[in-house]
């Protein structure tokens, strides 16, 4: 929004995390997880599909 509360239109994201569309919620939940696993990513890493993978892993580990 803009000082007078307008709108300014559609946010775009630039860079590693304009590849896979999200939240604000998982994007701070990502956050989250990569500094506290201390992962670093390059430039070409998607953070969402590292997470995705990530989750799936720990899915697989919970059922067994």
């Amino acid at each position: 929004m803009n000082g007078d509360g307008s709108e300014i239109g559609t946010l775009y994201v630039a860079g590693k995390w304009g590849n896979t569309p999200h939240t604000l919620k998982q994007r701070k939940e990502i956050n989250k997880y990569f500094r506290s696993a201390h992962i670093y990513l390059n430039p070409f890493d998607d953070p969402i599909a590292i997470y995705h993978e990530y989750l799936n892993c720990k899915s697989k580990d919970n059922k067994g």
